[in-house]
This record gives C-alpha cells, structure tokens and sequence, in this order.
C-alpha cells in the first residue's frame, strides 16, 4: 500500500492495486476479517477516496465477528481508520473523539495523528488548540508542510487585513514551500499573498507552477 501511494506511474500503479486486492483476498479465505486484513482493506478504500466503503468493512467485520465496536476500535489503526471516516463524513467531534483515544493510547503517535488533532480543531473553530496540536506535529516534524502552512492559516484568521499579521503569516507558508514545493494549498496561500503584495510576477509563476503540478497528477491518476 505504501509503494502504491508513493508511485507515480498510472500502469505501475494499476498493478500494484491490483497486487494488493490479491494478498487481502487470500488473507481473508485463510482468516475471515482478520483485524490486519480489515485495517488494510480499509486503508485502500479511503485511498481510492471511498470512505463509505470502507465504513462497510468494518459493518462487515463486526457482524461476521461477533464483535461490539469497542473490541474493534481497540486498535490504535482502527480507531484510525473510523476517525479518517467519521471526519470525511463531516462528524469532525466524533472523529477527533477517536485521535485523542489514540494519542492517549500511543503518546508516541506520529506527527501526522497530531495535524489531523489540529485539523479537526481548526474545523470546529478553537484556533488555541489547532494551534497547539501544529506546533507539536512541527516539533516531531519540521519540515511538516501542512502543519505550517495551517499555521499560516490561522496567523490570518486573526486579522486578515493587519499587515503584521499576514507577514507572520507569508513566514509559515514560505517555510511550508521549502518543505513542500509541490503542496496546492501552500501555493495557494502564497499565490494570495503575493497578489496582495502586488508581486504579480511571482503570483503568475506560482500559479503556472500549480498548474504544472496537477497535470503530472491528473496523469498518473
């Protein structure tokens, strides 16, 4: 699954997927719903961005198992893998609900559990806490580029239109561009800041650059 996600080429692609659905498939007929093959199953689902189907394994699995949710979600990857479903479902407290059960389980979660705590917070408004969950992911990750462009994003949140303010700003998305050149929401960001700064130039450039890069994305995919 990790050498699917980082492939560009759309036919090695293909073949990896198709690689995978093989092994979860034997997986299955030697140990029906075997919590690995779940997880793992469940994963590619919300990688092609099916959440709903993913929602379905885990239906599946706990009436072909006997088992109650709590026994399920005692894995730190499946509470996961509901909180990744809750959050496309638009259930942002319920998501976060379960990366804070994960944390509190794992302490040593990677700094990847620790922007999507900042994410849902971002969403539900409490910008001291998304704040603080960006910070710690930049603390287990520097070079995080949507932890600091989200950074950048509530330094404006304060007070878009304060010049101060939009400078500490283009700080945290310049750094989230050297981290990251090809992340669209830093270029995003960038691009607005430069306009605003009436740099048009390096606002065009920006955005060609953004072009370019879904291109070579809508070809691999």
């Amino acid at each position: 699954m990790i050498l699917y996600e980082e492939e560009q080429d759309k036919d090695i692609r293909k073949k990896l997927e198709q690689q995978f659905v093989r092994m979860i498939d034997k997986a299955n007929s030697i140990t029906a719903f075997y919590p690995s093959s779940v997880i793992s199953m469940c994963f590619y689902h919300i990688a092609q961005g099916q959440s709903k189907a993913a929602e379905e394994v885990l239906k599946a699995a706990k009436n072909q198992v006997n088992q109650d949710e709590a026994t399920i979600r005692n894995k730190p990857l499946m509470l996961l893998v509901r909180a990744i479903i809750d959050y496309n479902k638009g259930n942002v407290k319920e998501s976060l609900a379960s990366l804070k059960e994960m944390v509190m389980e794992n302490p040593h979660s990677p700094p990847d559990i620790w922007f999507a705590i900042g994410l849902c917070h971002l969403n539900l408004g409490d910008l001291t806490r998304a704040k603080f969950s960006f910070e710690k992911t930049i603390s287990l990750d520097p070079k995080n580029s949507m932890a600091l462009t989200s950074l950048g994003i509530i330094e404006l949140k304060k007070n878009v239109k304060q010049f101060e303010v939009r400078k500490e700003a283009a700080k945290y998305f310049e750094e989230g561009f050297k981290a990251n050149p090809r992340n669209p929401l830093v270029l995003k960001y960038l691009a607005d800041h430069y306009f605003f700064q009436r740099e048009y130039s390096i606002t065009r450039n920006l955005c060609q650059f953004g072009i370019e890069n879904l291109r070579v994305k809508q070809k691999a995919d």
